[in-house]
């Protein structure tokens, strides 16, 4: 999961699921966390909307997997319906390459 995205809404402070940008969470129910994050001294997790969750979660539980790529053919329908998980996608494939290359490294 990224770092939380907000914005105003007609007035509002907001937080939006960072892949569909649907509202997730209103300033009226902040916690003191998410109002230092908006000031910049702290970070918050993303929060995804129901429609984004799931999929997501079946997305890292994939690629978590060791039996990932036969596990990605299956969901490739699913992410030709939801191109905003491409990106989703391809930052955790990264972190897990870039984690591997480090373990590597760092073995030696």
């Amino acid at each position: 999961m990224g770092t939380a995205k907000f914005k105003f809404n007609n007035g509002n402070m907001v937080m939006l699921c960072p892949n569909c940008d649907k509202i997730v969470k209103t300033a009226k129910d902040f916690t003191d966390q998410d109002w230092q994050a908006l000031e910049g001294k702290g970070d918050v997790k993303s929060i995804y909307c129901s429609d984004c969750k799931d999929v997501v979660i079946d997305l890292d539980e994939i690629i978590k997997s060791d039996n990932n790529m036969s596990q990605l053919k299956n969901i490739t329908p699913m992410l030709a319906e939801n191109p905003e998980f491409k990106e989703h996608l391809i930052r955790i494939l990264s972190e897990k390459m870039l984690n591997n290359i480090n373990d590597i490294t760092d073995g030696e």
